[in-house]
Protein backbone atom coordinates (compact mmCIF):
# COMPACT_ATOMS: atom_id res chain seq x y z
CA UNK A 1 0.00 0.00 0.00
CA UNK A 2 2.97 2.31 0.53
CA UNK A 3 4.07 1.79 -3.06
CA UNK A 4 0.59 2.65 -4.26
CA UNK A 5 0.35 5.65 -1.90
CA UNK A 6 -2.98 4.14 -0.97
CA UNK A 7 -5.17 6.68 0.87
CA UNK A 8 -6.88 3.86 2.80
CA UNK A 9 -3.78 3.39 4.94
CA UNK A 10 -4.91 5.99 7.47
CA UNK A 11 -8.19 4.08 7.86
CA UNK A 12 -6.51 0.70 8.15
CA UNK A 13 -3.61 1.50 10.47
CA UNK A 14 -2.51 3.76 13.26
CA UNK A 15 0.73 5.53 12.36
CA UNK A 16 3.93 3.86 13.52
CA UNK A 17 6.47 5.30 15.95
CA UNK A 18 9.59 4.98 13.84
CA UNK A 19 11.13 8.43 13.13
CA UNK A 20 10.37 9.59 9.60
CA UNK A 21 8.20 6.55 8.79
CA UNK A 22 4.44 6.90 8.43
CA UNK A 23 3.41 3.28 7.90
CA UNK A 24 5.42 0.14 8.53
CA UNK A 25 4.30 -3.38 9.38
CA UNK A 26 6.11 -6.23 11.12
CA UNK A 27 7.36 -8.88 8.73
CA UNK A 28 5.49 -12.15 9.16
CA UNK A 29 7.17 -15.18 10.66
CA UNK A 30 9.79 -13.65 12.94
CA UNK A 31 11.73 -15.98 15.23
CA UNK A 32 12.27 -13.70 18.19
CA UNK A 33 10.05 -11.00 19.62
CA UNK A 34 10.72 -7.99 21.78
CA UNK A 35 8.50 -5.10 22.75
CA UNK A 36 11.59 -2.88 22.54
CA UNK A 37 11.11 -2.79 18.76
CA UNK A 38 7.67 -4.27 18.08
CA UNK A 39 5.74 -1.43 19.73
CA UNK A 40 7.02 1.01 17.13
CA UNK A 41 5.22 -0.66 14.24
CA UNK A 42 1.71 0.26 13.08
CA UNK A 43 -1.28 -0.96 15.04
CA UNK A 44 -4.54 -1.99 13.45
CA UNK A 45 -7.06 0.85 13.39
CA UNK A 46 -10.13 -0.82 14.79
CA UNK A 47 -13.12 0.37 16.78
CA UNK A 48 -14.35 -2.01 19.49
CA UNK A 49 -17.92 -1.28 18.36
CA UNK A 50 -17.15 -1.96 14.72
CA UNK A 51 -19.47 -4.65 13.29
CA UNK A 52 -17.98 -7.98 12.30
CA UNK A 53 -17.81 -8.17 8.51
CA UNK A 54 -18.51 -11.43 6.70
CA UNK A 55 -18.34 -10.15 3.11
CA UNK A 56 -18.08 -6.62 1.79
CA UNK A 57 -19.52 -5.17 -1.41
CA UNK A 58 -16.07 -4.67 -2.93
CA UNK A 59 -15.39 -8.40 -2.77
CA UNK A 60 -18.51 -9.13 -4.82
CA UNK A 61 -17.32 -6.78 -7.55
CA UNK A 62 -13.86 -8.38 -7.62
CA UNK A 63 -15.41 -11.85 -7.81
CA UNK A 64 -17.35 -10.74 -10.86
CA UNK A 65 -14.22 -9.20 -12.40
CA UNK A 66 -12.35 -12.47 -11.97
CA UNK A 67 -15.30 -14.40 -13.37
CA UNK A 68 -15.08 -12.45 -16.61
CA UNK A 69 -11.32 -11.99 -16.95
CA UNK A 70 -10.14 -15.44 -15.85
CA UNK A 71 -13.01 -17.86 -16.41
CA UNK A 72 -14.83 -16.18 -19.29
CA UNK A 73 -18.19 -16.18 -17.54
CA UNK A 74 -21.00 -13.79 -18.39
CA UNK A 75 -21.22 -11.71 -15.23
CA UNK A 76 -23.30 -8.90 -16.71
CA UNK A 77 -20.46 -6.49 -17.45
CA UNK A 78 -16.78 -6.19 -18.29
CA UNK A 79 -13.86 -7.21 -16.12
CA UNK A 80 -12.63 -3.62 -16.10
CA UNK A 81 -15.97 -2.21 -14.93
CA UNK A 82 -16.19 -4.71 -12.07
CA UNK A 83 -12.53 -4.20 -11.12
CA UNK A 84 -12.99 -0.44 -10.97
CA UNK A 85 -16.22 -0.84 -9.04
CA UNK A 86 -14.46 -3.01 -6.47
CA UNK A 87 -11.91 -0.29 -5.76
CA UNK A 88 -14.57 2.42 -5.69
CA UNK A 89 -16.70 0.45 -3.23
CA UNK A 90 -13.72 -0.11 -0.95
CA UNK A 91 -12.92 3.60 -0.95
CA UNK A 92 -16.57 4.32 -0.21
CA UNK A 93 -16.64 1.79 2.62
CA UNK A 94 -13.83 3.61 4.41
CA UNK A 95 -14.95 7.13 3.53
CA UNK A 96 -11.87 7.84 1.43
CA UNK A 97 -11.81 10.05 -1.66
CA UNK A 98 -9.60 9.80 -4.73
CA UNK A 99 -10.69 6.49 -6.24
CA UNK A 100 -10.62 7.88 -9.79
CA UNK A 101 -7.02 9.09 -9.46
CA UNK A 102 -6.01 5.82 -7.84
CA UNK A 103 -7.53 3.78 -10.68
CA UNK A 104 -5.81 5.95 -13.29
CA UNK A 105 -2.37 5.30 -11.79
CA UNK A 106 -0.34 3.32 -14.33
CA UNK A 107 3.11 3.79 -12.78
CA UNK A 108 2.99 3.00 -9.07
CA UNK A 109 3.93 -0.54 -8.02
CA UNK A 110 4.19 -2.37 -4.68
CA UNK A 111 7.14 -1.16 -2.63
CA UNK A 112 9.83 -3.42 -1.27
CA UNK A 113 9.71 -4.22 2.41
CA UNK A 114 11.68 -1.96 4.73
CA UNK A 115 12.10 -3.03 8.36
CA UNK A 116 12.91 0.07 10.42
CA UNK A 117 13.97 -2.13 13.34
CA UNK A 118 16.53 -4.02 11.25
CA UNK A 119 15.53 -7.25 13.01
CA UNK A 120 13.78 -8.97 10.11
CA UNK A 121 15.00 -7.31 6.88
CA UNK A 122 14.22 -8.52 3.36
CA UNK A 123 16.03 -7.40 0.22
CA UNK A 124 13.89 -9.07 -2.43
CA UNK A 125 11.47 -7.45 -4.87
CA UNK A 126 7.75 -7.83 -5.43
CA UNK A 127 6.09 -8.10 -8.88
CA UNK A 128 5.71 -4.68 -10.52
CA UNK A 129 1.91 -4.73 -10.84
CA UNK A 130 0.35 -1.33 -11.47
CA UNK A 131 -3.17 -0.30 -10.49
CA UNK A 132 -4.79 0.79 -13.74
CA UNK A 133 -6.69 -1.93 -15.58
CA UNK A 134 -4.99 -3.25 -18.71
CA UNK A 135 -7.29 -5.14 -21.03
CA UNK A 136 -4.33 -6.21 -23.19
CA UNK A 137 -2.65 -8.01 -20.28
CA UNK A 138 -2.49 -11.79 -20.11
CA UNK A 139 -5.17 -13.67 -18.22
CA UNK A 140 -2.62 -14.45 -15.51
CA UNK A 141 -1.68 -10.80 -15.07
CA UNK A 142 -5.34 -9.80 -14.97
CA UNK A 143 -5.96 -12.27 -12.18
CA UNK A 144 -2.94 -10.98 -10.26
CA UNK A 145 -4.11 -7.37 -10.58
CA UNK A 146 -7.63 -8.27 -9.43
CA UNK A 147 -6.50 -10.31 -6.44
CA UNK A 148 -4.05 -7.65 -5.26
CA UNK A 149 -6.82 -5.08 -5.08
CA UNK A 150 -9.24 -7.62 -3.61
CA UNK A 151 -6.62 -8.46 -0.97
CA UNK A 152 -6.35 -4.79 -0.01
CA UNK A 153 -10.13 -4.33 0.04
CA UNK A 154 -10.59 -7.47 2.16
CA UNK A 155 -8.49 -6.09 5.00
CA UNK A 156 -9.47 -7.80 8.27
CA UNK A 157 -11.27 -10.56 6.32
CA UNK A 158 -8.38 -12.91 6.93
CA UNK A 159 -10.02 -16.20 5.99
CA UNK A 160 -11.04 -14.89 2.57
CA UNK A 161 -7.59 -13.43 1.93
CA UNK A 162 -5.95 -16.71 2.95
CA UNK A 163 -8.28 -18.65 0.66
CA UNK A 164 -7.43 -16.40 -2.29
CA UNK A 165 -3.68 -16.76 -1.94
CA UNK A 166 -3.96 -20.54 -1.72
CA UNK A 167 -6.38 -20.66 -4.64
CA UNK A 168 -4.60 -18.26 -7.00
CA UNK A 169 -1.06 -17.73 -5.69
CA UNK A 170 -1.73 -13.98 -5.44
CA UNK A 171 -0.70 -11.58 -4.15
CA UNK A 172 2.95 -12.53 -4.01
CA UNK A 173 4.04 -12.08 -0.41
CA UNK A 174 7.51 -11.79 1.04
CA UNK A 175 8.67 -15.06 2.63
CA UNK A 176 8.52 -15.57 6.36
CA UNK A 177 11.54 -14.37 8.29
CA UNK A 178 11.75 -17.69 10.13
CA UNK A 179 10.27 -21.04 9.11
CA UNK A 180 9.60 -23.11 12.20
CA UNK A 181 8.05 -26.05 10.33
CA UNK A 182 11.31 -27.92 9.82
CA UNK A 183 11.00 -27.54 6.06
CA UNK A 184 7.47 -28.95 5.83
CA UNK A 185 5.82 -25.65 4.88
CA UNK A 186 7.08 -23.62 1.93
CA UNK A 187 8.45 -20.30 3.22
CA UNK A 188 7.04 -18.41 0.25
CA UNK A 189 3.54 -19.90 0.16
CA UNK A 190 2.96 -20.37 3.86
CA UNK A 191 0.53 -22.83 5.47
CA UNK A 192 -2.04 -24.49 3.22
CA UNK A 193 -4.38 -25.67 5.98
CA UNK A 194 -4.78 -26.24 9.70
CA UNK A 195 -4.03 -29.73 10.98
CA UNK A 196 -6.65 -31.79 12.76
CA UNK A 197 -6.34 -31.22 16.52
CA UNK A 198 -5.14 -34.07 18.70
CA UNK A 199 -8.50 -34.14 20.49
CA UNK A 200 -10.11 -35.18 17.22
CA UNK A 201 -7.73 -38.11 16.88
CA UNK A 202 -8.47 -39.07 20.48
CA UNK A 203 -12.25 -38.69 20.43
CA UNK A 204 -13.11 -39.05 16.75
CA UNK A 205 -10.22 -41.11 15.42
CA UNK A 206 -12.08 -43.30 12.94
CA UNK A 207 -13.64 -40.37 11.14
CA UNK A 208 -10.45 -38.29 11.15
CA UNK A 209 -8.39 -41.12 9.70
CA UNK A 210 -11.07 -41.75 7.08
CA UNK A 211 -11.04 -38.06 6.14
CA UNK A 212 -7.25 -37.95 5.89
CA UNK A 213 -7.16 -41.05 3.68
CA UNK A 214 -10.15 -40.37 1.44
CA UNK A 215 -10.56 -36.60 1.38
CA UNK A 216 -7.28 -34.97 2.28
CA UNK A 217 -5.25 -37.48 0.26
CA UNK A 218 -2.01 -36.34 1.82
CA UNK A 219 -0.33 -36.12 5.20
CA UNK A 220 -2.16 -34.28 7.94
CA UNK A 221 0.22 -31.34 8.04
CA UNK A 222 0.10 -27.66 7.15
CA UNK A 223 1.64 -28.15 3.71
CA UNK A 224 -1.02 -30.44 2.22
CA UNK A 225 -3.21 -28.50 -0.20
CA UNK A 226 -6.98 -28.60 -0.06
CA UNK A 227 -8.89 -29.89 -3.05
CA UNK A 228 -9.84 -26.44 -4.33
CA UNK A 229 -6.25 -25.14 -4.29
CA UNK A 230 -5.69 -26.83 -7.62
CA UNK A 231 -4.34 -24.10 -9.90
CA UNK A 232 -1.62 -25.61 -12.12
CA UNK A 233 1.90 -24.59 -11.15
CA UNK A 234 1.09 -23.79 -7.51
Amino acid sequence: MNGYSDPRREKYFEGCQWPGVDYAGIRRGWESFSTSWSVNFCDIAINPNEPLMWQNAAEVAFLRAEGVAVFGWNMGGTAESFYNKGVELSFEQYGVSGAADYLADNTSVPAGYVDPSGVNPWNGTLPAVTIKWDESATTEKKQERIIIQKWIANYKLGNEAWADIRRTGYPKLIPVAYNGSGGVVDSNRGPERMVYPQDEYTNNGDNVNFAVTNYLKGPDNMATKLWWACKPGL
